[in-house]
């Protein structure tokens, strides 16, 4: 279920085709439900489009709703809009949620909030090779076109996800099922992305971005585009680096990870 906050954040880009804001439609929708299966079955997105909203998200989220999954990311037009201002932004509230997230590992552990915006970030960092031994490193941050996961269109053409749902990405159609040349051409683009972007990135064993997603734009790789969000995520990568330095207690984390059911192992 999306929702990005509150309603003064929600409203502010999730409106109906009237313009109007959607939060009180789907607050009310949810009283529908017993309250014990949205805990137990609802997962949340949500999209932070100004990055001062984070704190306000996550206390909206953490009252409300705090037993239940939550993914989130950040637009990217923000980015590009005065970066370096929105980027500081970003990096002041994550240092603060950062604290909050290592304080509730010490006292009973973090609420799934916290845990979608620094449990993995930090596992990674936690289990990289600390000794590089020569073998090839392969990029990790996308999924095999209809392996992991499978977009279908109203229209019934197969997509590996519905954020590539462009013409260009196309494997397939619910009539002749997976097209397995198409996956193999896509998987050589990003073999071929990779190699010219990631063989000589520092960041490469810490990131998972998808090469695709960050080089698309309207459907057509744009090169200048995958440049941009490289500089992005060599900052977040850095900004977890940071809060890795000054906060982690490895003890604590192992027990928290041994503490997750069906969460995030290695």
């Amino acid at each position: 279920l999306s929702i990005d906050g509150s309603k003064e954040i929600h409203d502010k880009y999730r409106k109906n085709i009237g313009g109007a804001g959607s939060f009180d439609i789907i607050m009310e929708n949810l009283k529908r439900f017993d309250p014990e299966f949205i805990k137990k079955n609802v997962t949340f997105s949500a999209t932070i489009h100004d990055r001062e909203d984070l704190l306000k998200s996550y206390e909206f989220f953490s009252q409300m709703f705090p037993h239940n999954v939550l993914r989130f990311g950040f637009t990217k037009s923000d980015d590009l809009i005065d970066g370096k201002k929105r980027g500081l932004a970003k990096r002041i509230y994550l240092k603060i949620l950062s604290e909050t997230y290592f304080e509730k590992m010490k006292n009973g552990g973090p609420d799934r909030f916290l845990r979608f915006l620094f449990d993995q970030p930090m596992e990674r960092i936690f289990f990289r090779a600390r000794k590089y031994n020569g073998e090839e490193i392969i990029p990790v941050g996308f999924c095999i076109p209809g392996a992991r996961k499978l977009f279908v269109s109203s229209k019934g053409k197969f997509y590996s996800c519905e954020k590539l749902g462009y013409d260009q990405f196309e494997i397939g159609d619910v009539e002749i099922g997976i097209n397995y040349k198409k996956v193999i051409d896509i998987l050589e683009e990003i073999k071929r992305l990779s190699s010219e972007k990631c063989s000589n990135c520092w960041a490469t064993p810490l990131c998972n971005s998808c090469i695709m997603l960050d080089s698309c734009k309207e459907g057509i790789i744009n090169e200048e585009r995958l440049n941009e969000s490289c500089i992005r995520k060599r900052q977040s990568i850095l900004d977890y680096l940071g809060i890795y330095t000054e906060h982690f207690n490895e003890k604590e984390f192992v027990n928290h990870l041994k503490k997750l059911k069906g969460g995030i192992t290695r």
